[in-house]
């Protein structure tokens, strides 16, 4: 986070502007193939070989991985989201673990309460 908030300080950009701007223009985001590219570069130095991932793969990891501990607050500053709607209509995913948990927790609060 500190290299992306020196970035944004660096480039003198308050509020919405983008993390990675074009050369000729930091307040105007790079085109998508260039991310594209920066992506597959990215990959290939990590040893990522799963075909069609991409950013977005990265970002729903990124949520699902914290999903059962962060209150939404938490991981939407933490991912760079504004709104929760996208963080839960777009890539946070049910999973049976996370949903087997929630209910033996939710038993065990009922049994506490009585």
């Amino acid at each position: 986070m500190k290299v992306l908030e020196k970035a944004r300080r660096d480039r003198g950009a308050i509020g919405d502007a983008p993390i990675f701007g074009s050369e000729e223009d930091p307040a105007i985001e790079i085109d998508r193939h260039v991310g594209q590219d920066w992506w597959r570069r990215a990959a290939k130095l990590a040893g990522i070989k799963t075909p069609r991932m991409g950013w977005h793969s990265l970002r729903r990891k990124f949520v699902n991985d914290l999903k059962p501990d962060t209150p939404m607050a938490d991981l939407c500053y933490l991912g760079g989201w504004k709104s929760a709607l996208t963080v839960m209509t777009v890539y946070q995913q049910p999973d049976a673990a996370t949903m087997r948990t929630a209910l033996a927790n939710r038993e065990q609060r009922r049994v506490a309460s009585k």
